[in-house]
């Protein structure tokens, strides 16, 4: 965003175009990674939200996918050995990444969200992006 603001040349607004397409719905799983955004989308763990029995607020990225065949004997992979396990089909480990994304609210590897590592990024480029003229 900000080599096309510094330079006008459409080669850095069509490459960031295209970077938001997966997050923006254009994957797999046809799942849009900001809360409230699109019809599908993730549902970002916030606490205050499931104590409460509502929807996370709009707006938020979560960290989404995780190459679960890099992290497979690691701790953030506590959901699949106690949650998933044998009732996903295929098994968790062998989904592609790119539809490695499984709806559990508590599974902070997925779905929490981080102002400056995911939100922060996020909102920059769609706030650009939203506000060209």
């Amino acid at each position: 965003m900000r080599a096309h603001y510094l330079t006008g040349d459409d080669r850095f607004l069509r490459g960031a175009l295209r970077a938001c397409l997966f997050p923006g719905g254009a994957n797999p799983n046809n799942l849009v990674y900001t809360s409230g955004v699109g019809v599908n989308y993730v549902k970002a763990m916030n606490m205050d939200a499931i104590a409460t029995g509502q929807l996370p607020p709009v707006g938020l990225t979560p960290y989404g996918n995780v190459d679960l065949q890099h992290w497979h004997d690691n701790w953030i992979v506590w959901p699949i050995n106690y949650f998933l396990g044998k009732h996903c089909q295929p098994a968790a480990f062998d989904w592609p990444t790119s539809e490695a994304y499984f709806d559990a609210r508590f599974w902070p590897a997925l779905c929490e969200f981080c102002v400056d590592q995911t939100m922060g990024p996020n909102a920059y480029v769609w706030g650009y992006l939203a506000a060209r003229k």
